[in-house]
């Protein structure tokens, strides 16, 4: 048999033993939606990327042993667990009340800032680089750890960087310095903590709900939220059929480029045509699309940030070219102004369209609809500012 016509066949069978699981998880996903399972405050409120706002507040509080939980210094000794560190690494009883958001200073090149999280008890302390969307700021991480060897608990300290799937940072934040600091992640150590701290706070019950809808939010950002069950069959499928799974892999480029046009471009290209909006799409290895009303001197862009490590960010925003435009954000944006967005900009939440985990998002049409609903919000509060 001749070889593409074998490849095909083994995707068919590949795909046909797949499918059943699929519909599996597809059934207890509409299961949940129906007993209300999915219903999470933090999603609703629109917080669920919010870095400041709701995962540093959020995280801080539960490590606070001052904390409103309630629950003394048990959350931190499980994260100090978590972390290979002894549970007297810090005294709970000693810990500075002030551990969200501390300033240390006038931003220069090498100091100051803001500390995203601080747990320090004048000995030892933890510092926490909390990163979900943000880019790394120029020597950020470098200017913390300044910070920390000049304190008085000077090598005895841990510097972490959390990111969603435990990177590195970059050169850009560490001054390309060799500096001494903790990549975690919120998919490993974070998930592992919280799912102690529901744990401890099983018999309190709006700390325990609290966490519960956190961890939901972390399980989603970092793709697990599939049933660990189900997941398990689709990979001991595919790993009786390597040859088939690999030559999924080889058309997975043609197959996001596809699913882009038919489902991202031509869906907003219509939506333009119906609204009378000129659009224009760049296919470039990073999408870019311009979006531009009649009589607008700037114009709405969905744009991606440059690749960085893994993942690529997009994001909407209005752009003025010029720069010259003064501030004024719109209700509508989360992000504050800065030059070239003079109105604000925004993440998207389906961040990265090259990725398979965005795949199914996009042919579902989620990712149109979150832009196109953006767009009308634009539309509707800029007008003809």
């Amino acid at each position: 048999m001749h070889r593409s016509l074998m490849d095909e066949n083994r995707i068919i069978e590949l795909l046909n033993r797949i499918k059943p699981i699929a519909h599996e998880i597809e059934k207890q996903r509409k299961e949940k939606q129906k007993n209300g399972e999915n219903f999470n405050v933090f999603s609703i409120i629109g917080l669920k990327r919010q870095e400041v706002r709701l995962h540093s507040a959020f995280l801080a509080e539960l490590l606070n042993p001052k904390g409103s939980h309630g629950l003394k210094g048990s959350f931190l000794r499980e994260f100090l667990a978590c972390l290979g560190l002894e549970e007297n690494y810090l005294d709970s009883d000693k810990v500075h009340g002030r551990i969200v958001e501390r300033s240390i200073g006038k931003v220069t090149d090498t100091t100051g800032g803001r500390l995203d999280i601080i747990i320090e008890d004048g000995n030892h302390a933890i510092i926490i680089e909390n990163k979900i969307d943000a880019r790394d700021r120029p020597n950020q991480l470098l200017r913390y750890y300044n910070y920390a060897e000049s304190s008085s608990f000077k090598d005895k300290y841990q510097l972490l960087y959390l990111t969603l799937d435990g990177h590195e940072a970059s050169g850009d934040s560490t001054g390309k310095a060799p500096i001494n600091y903790r990549p975690i992640s919120y998919k490993g150590i974070i998930i592992e903590w919280l799912e102690k701290c529901l744990l401890l706070s099983k018999n309190s019950s709006r700390v325990f709900e609290g966490i519960q809808q956190y961890l939901s939010i972390i399980r989603n950002l970092t793709n697990q939220d599939m049933n660990e069950v189900e997941k398990n069959k689709i990979v001991d499928a595919a790993i009786k059929d390597m040859e088939a799974v690999q030559a999924l892999m080889d058309v997975r480029s043609e197959l996001a480029k596809r699913l882009r046009k038919v489902y991202i471009n031509d869906a907003l290209s219509d939506y333009c045509k119906s609204h009378s909006l000129q659009i224009k799409i760049e296919h470039k290895e990073y999408p870019c699309i311009t979006i531009r009303k009649e009589g607008w001197t700037d114009e709405i862009l969905v744009r991606s940030n440059k690749k960085q490590w893994s993942w690529v960010s997009m994001y909407i925003c209005i752009y003025d070219e010029s720069g010259k435009q003064s501030f004024s954000k719109l209700d509508c944006f989360d992000e504050q102004p800065q030059k070239n967005y003079p109105y604000g900009w925004e993440w998207l939440s389906c961040s990265n369209w090259h990725s398979e985990d965005s795949f199914l998002k996009i042919k579902n049409g989620e990712v149109a609809k979150e832009i196109t609903e953006k767009l009308e919000e634009i539309l509707a509060e800029k007008g003809d500012l």
